[in-house]
């Protein structure tokens, strides 16, 4: 049996098309596979991702032996039914571990600094030959990563890899006209309705070298960001500070405008971004000229800088 996770706080639209889209692969190749998350899913897995189904379990069978991780390549960041030592195949679209994996899995080991993983799982469809088996679900969900990850194809990490992936994904799914507009906006309505909790399951904890507690740094992203910045943003920096560390920053991406605005009232944190990133801050806030990841974000702070 083969179980195919991802990461262990909380599950987005990559990590669950991916997982999903990669266990039915390995089906049509004659394996005994199923995707397992303990994690619960975030609000980027909306009911247009949720259409067909989505077939998981939440936990490891016991003859589970082999464990396939899509979405992560943090070894401290997968799910806990993963077995480190058990793993055998990778993908993952982060940097920090690539070296890590290919030196105990060599080809199995697919990390690429692209705009989504799913790209990756769509690319082992081709090269298997498998593309015109995949199933409308798993086109769909597929397709739908990639949009979300590359936040509509606006971040620079955009790769023409991307771009093609999801031309062909297009083609073997059936998602409505317009879907793109109303993916964020079903993802945009969840948020609203529970802004603590979702800015919780969009958060990450990370050791940055210049600071002497963890960093929280919490995400969200909107077709258009104003209600929230205008109205909400003192819910999300109370779910920020329930994790009681001095350091904090909140990333929201403005998907209609093309920009993201970064949030912290922490001045070394301000005055690291401003060296690091480039960017200028206006009190607590800097708008992006363009959408910036938070993969970017702490690969940049995690760069020793010599001030």
């Amino acid at each position: 049996m083969i179980v195919v996770s991802s990461g262990k706080k909380y599950l987005d639209i990559d990590g669950v098309a991916c997982a999903i889209a990669y266990q039915e692969l390995l089906t049509l190749q004659g394996e005994e596979a199923i995707a397992v998350f303990s994690a619960p899913l975030n609000q980027s897995v909306t009911p247009l991702a949720r259409k067909h189904g989505l077939p998981y379990q939440t936990t490891c069978p016991e003859n589970t032996n082999e464990f396939v991780v899509v979405d992560v390549s943090d070894p401290d960041h997968f799910d806990p039914c993963v077995k480190r030592e058990a793993v055998i195949e990778i993908f993952d679209h982060h940097a920090g571990f690539e070296i890590f994996w290919q030196e105990k899995l060599h080809e199995h080991a697919h990390i690429k600094m692209i705009g989504a993983c799913a790209t990756l799982i769509y690319e082992a469809y081709e090269k298997l030959g498998f593309v015109s088996r995949m199933s409308v679900r798993a086109a769909n969900l597929l397709a739908i990563a990639i949009v979300s990850n590359t936040v509509s194809f606006k971040v620079p990490i955009t790769s023409p890899r991307d771009h093609e992936a999801y031309e062909a994904l297009l083609l073997h799914g059936d998602l409505p006209e317009a879907w793109i507009e109303q993916y964020f906006e079903e993802q945009n309505q969840l948020i609203l309705k529970d802004i603590s909790n979702a800015t919780k399951d969009d958060t990450k904890i990370e050791a940055i070298p210049e600071l002497d507690h963890p960093l929280i740094f919490g995400q969200l992203e909107f077709w258009n960001a104003d209600t929230f910045l205008a109205h909400h943003l003192e819910e999300a920096k109370k779910a920020l500070l329930s994790y009681d560390s001095p350091y904090w920053m909140f990333l929201v991406h403005d998907i209609s405008k093309g920009i993201s605005t970064i949030i912290t009232e922490d001045d070394k944190i301000k005055n690291l971004l401003e060296k690091k990133l480039g960017v200028l801050f206006n009190g607590n806030t800097c708008k992006t000229k363009n959408i910036i990841l938070r993969k970017i974000v702490l690969k940049s702070l995690r760069e020793t800088y010599a001030f």
